[in-house]
């Protein structure tokens, strides 16, 4: 027999449902109309389309109280005669939903979500009219029902999927009820086996009457149901003024892709990236609706202090001081104790461009382009080093000097802006990446255990008193420089040639290791009279570097574009500084690299026409700096016992500075992948 409703009142169902309905937050939807024949959910009932068919207009973010993704309009429209469609008649409700259930690449979200939208489209007017006569017979008065001002249109459905309408009555009492802005409701363990409850997260000792009588098994339906109509909308963190969102642990996360990061994403010490896809309804980061991947950047640390410095880097770039070189957050979140950052998805990094396009065709376009590409990521990489920003609220010299501390190839990624386009270069993982103010720039020396690549790190890692500063990125970016000139004049065979090329065992690591960065730490000896000389150690460019650099100079297709690019890197980035040899400020590349991005829009000939040097007769070696090691490298000799190199060649000081080595000290940090 079906349940009574507690109502005086009889034989309202079919004089008053249409009117009332109209007036509840659960009926009042639109009815599914046809005559342009995408309906997408008569579609995905009859079996013609799937979920991909339904239009990807630009959803906007839901609200607990209003409906969310109508496309079609409110009850009682007449706009274009459109007809109501009479194919869902008798079809059960939890069926209806579960055809527009979308999967999630998580296996362990079994029954996947319900996109935004979704639910108003199909918690219809003769659908909930169809599921309460099923309920409570075609007799039963729901005037009380249709009166209340609340929404229960996502417990209605959770109720239909659980097969348990029968208690919708239940759920609308006033005190012993739960309504849509309740959920999600909370699961308590009572303290007994398999003994749970769900309350109000607000008044989780209260216990609600409506679930009086349940049993675990239709709890645990409840509470695992709730979750999948409840899936966020990504709101983009541009202007916003809050850092990041918190997400409970079961809050499933609208993907409909997501790749292995040993596939298509990437692994590395700090971090992980999964290419994924989003559902179309919940986020709005796709120019036009495009359906495009994303970047999911996963810290493995847990470390919330390191997760908020690479959030206010990444920050410090949005709005007004967004540039087109450096990556742009999407969004940010945190979830089962790890932190998320969401980037655009790039089709490849640096090193994987130059290995697909392993033979390119040095025309005036290509060259044009690199000039653009290395312009613009001095340009970017100034924006970090010099951020103008507020020092305790006062703009009076506030300028916030930070570095990237990672720059390398891999950490430089290549968009497609269109098929004619050659793309844009991006300068991405801000991992190790710092901030400062000028009043608080810091002497810290590079002893104490900060990430680096080792292929490019500078000679500032071995030596006491050198410091973490804003010259580190010139030198690195310099390492790519010449790398970027290598690929445009032979390909990605001389790429790896180079690599190759400067591979030594002169190192402090031993004569079992082979060590491909770009310096040298190197035994000093200066003669002192004619048959004695003093000892000490030094650091220089490696001169298989020095000649490699000449062997450019010196390709058949060296154009003077190359000559200046790489002049530029040997004579100003490249540089051991001594006392008198510094290395160039981020502002003077970009604007030495701008200078020569002229002349290539000026002048063809500029840029391909070959003029090759004669190589040198002897191999040309840069001075050796003395210095100091630091305790890591004096440790490192210790254990490794290398024989290192001895160099009688030119020397020079160490720098005057204060500490020897760098202007602007950062504190280290650990970084990832993007």
């Amino acid at each position: 027999m079906a349940p009574e409703l507690p109502s005086p009142n009889r034989r309202h169902l079919r004089n008053t449902l249409s009117e009332d309905l109209a007036k509840l937050h659960l009926g009042n939807i639109p009815k599914v109309v046809v005559g342009d024949e995408s309906n997408p959910a008569l579609d995905a009932i009859h079996g013609n389309r799937g979920l991909d068919s339904v239009p990807k207009e630009r959803p906007t973010a839901p609200s607990e109280q209003t409906s969310v993704g109508n496309r079609n309009p409110p009850i009682g429209s007449t706009d274009q005669a459109q007809i109501v469609s009479s194919s869902y008649t008798g079809v059960p409700l939890d069926e209806l939903l579960r055809s527009h259930f979308q999967p999630h690449p998580h296996p362990e979200v079994t029954e996947g979500y319900l996109p935004a939208g979704y639910l108003n489209e199909l918690v219809r007017l003769d659908v909930v009219k169809q599921e309460l006569e099923d309920a409570f017979g075609d007799d039963s008065d729901i005037d009380w029902i249709a009166h209340k001002s609340k929404s229960y249109r996502q417990v209605f459905a959770i109720l239909c999927l659980i097969e348990r309408v029968s208690s919708i009555e239940k759920f609308l009492d006033p005190t012993a009820g739960v309504c849509d802005s309740d959920l999600p409701l909370q699961k308590v363990e009572l303290g007994q086996k398999n003994k749970v409850d769900l309350r109000k997260r607000e008044d989780v000792d209260k216990p609600l009457g409506c679930f009086r009588g349940w049993k675990h098994n239709s709890l645990k339906s409840f509470d695992d149901w709730q979750w999948t109509l409840r899936v966020p909308f990504l709101k983009g963190i541009r202007g916003s003024e809050a850092q990041y969102r918190k997400f409970d642990d079961r809050v499933i996360l609208p993907l409909t892709y997501e790749s292995d990061p040993n596939g298509d994403g990437a692994s590395g010490g700090f971090s992980e990236v999964f290419k994924v896809k989003l559902h179309p309804r919940h986020h709005n980061f796709s120019p036009n609706g495009a359906d495009c991947y994303f970047a999911l950047k996963r810290l493995r640390s847990t470390d919330t202090i390191a997760f908020q410095r690479e959030l206010q880097m990444l920050r410090k770039f949005e709005s007004e001081n967004a540039h087109e070189h450096l990556i742009s957050l999407l969004t940010t979140w945190s979830q089962k104790g790890f932190f998320y950052f969401l980037f655009p998805w790039a089709e490849c990094d640096l090193v994987k461009y130059w290995e697909i396009h392993k033979k390119p065709e040095m025309n005036i376009d290509l060259v044009r382009w690199v000039a653009r590409q290395t312009a613009g990521m001095a340009a970017g990489l100034a924006r970090i080093h010099e951020y103008p920003g507020k020092v305790d609220g006062n703009m009076e010299n506030a300028v916030k000097y930070g570095r990237h501390g990672d720059i390398k190839p891999e950490n430089i990624l290549w968009f497609r802006c269109s098929e004619e386009d050659l793309g844009r270069l991006v300068i991405s993982d801000f991992g190790l990446g710092v901030f400062n103010s000028k009043r608080s720039r810091s002497n810290i020396p590079n002893d104490s255990g900060i990430g680096r690549t080792p292929t490019y790190r500078p000679p500032e890692c071995d030596i006491e008193g050198a410091m973490i500063s804003r010259s580190w990125d010139i030198w690195t970016l310099g390492c790519v420089y010449v790398e970027f000139v290598t690929w445009l004049l032979g390909g990605w065979e001389l790429s790896e040639h180079f690599a190759e090329w400067r591979m030594t065992t002169s190192s402090i690591w031993g004569q079992d290791f082979k060590s491909d960065i770009y310096f040298d730490i190197v035994e000093v000896r200066v003669p002192k009279d004619h048959d004695t000389s003093s000892r000490s150690m030094g650091a220089m460019v490696k001169p298989a570097v020095t000649r490699w650099f000449e062997g450019l100079h010196n390709h058949r297709d060296c154009s003077q574009y190359t000559h200046d690019i790489l002049r530029l890197v040997q004579d100003k980035m490249l540089i051991v500084e001594s006392a008198v040899s510094k290395r160039a400020t981020c502002k003077e590349v970009y604007e030495e690299l701008r200078r020569i991005q002229r002349r290539c829009v000026e002048s063809k000939g500029y840029c391909v026409k070959a003029v090759p040097l004669p190589l040198p007769a002897a191999i040309g070696e840069t001075p050796a700096v003395k210095i100091r090691l630091n305790d890591n490298a004096l440790d490192t000799i210790k254990r490794n016992h290398p024989r290192l190199r001895t160099h009688q060649g030119r020397t020079e000081e160490p720098p005057k500075t204060r500490g020897g080595y760098g202007d602007n000290l950062l504190p280290p940090t650990k970084g990832a992948l993007y």
